[in-house]
This record gives structure tokens, C-alpha cells and sequence, in this order.
């Protein structure tokens, strides 16, 4: 049996339903975070949503430590392309 892209694309579609369907997506998301070795801070309101989320890689905090005197921030969600054009 021959495998195509759309076959994997279903798999992985399936396998993400699932998960949302045990779970809601901001918990998915921190479960996935922790998962992949990320250090991460939230806040939620008084209406129990979330307001600030935070994430940054363990290897990341490694780097910065050892390039102390660099930042790099990346502040492109929810950019559309003509935005984008601006901050280059």
C-alpha cells in the first residue's frame, strides 16, 4: 500500500481532534509545552481566561546566558503580509 501525503495529512488531523476532544486547546498547548522542554508562565483574568502567556525553550535560556548581550524577540503573530512589510 502506497502512502500519500493526504493519508498523513488525516492521520495527524484524526490524532489532533482526538486529543482536543479530551482536553481544551490552552491546556493542550501547555501540555505540549512542557512536553518539549519549554519553561513557560500564564496569567489568567477574573473571568478565567487566558490574558498573558509566556514560553521560551531551555536551550534558548542557555543561549542567553552565554550571548548575554543579544535579544532577539519575535513579535509577528497575527501578522498579515502588507504589516509584515513594515517591520523589515
Amino acid at each position: 500500500m502506497m502512502t500519500t501525503l493526504k493519508t498523513i495529512n488525516n492521520l495527524i488531523n484524526s490524532a489532533r481532534r482526538d486529543r482536543l476532544a479530551s482536553c481544551n486547546a490552552i491546556q493542550v498547548l501547555l501540555d505540549d509545552l512542557k512536553d518539549k522542554s519549554y519553561s513557560y508562565n500564564y496569567k489568567i483574568d477574573e473571568i478565567r481566561c487566558l490574558s498573558h502567556l509566556f514560553f521560551i525553550h531551555l536551550k534558548a535560556i542557555e543561549l542567553a546566558h552565554f550571548y548575554s548581550n543579544i535579544a532577539v524577540i519575535d513579535c509577528t503573530y497575527n501578522l498579515n503580509v502588507s504589516s509584515a512589510k513594515d517591520i523589515r
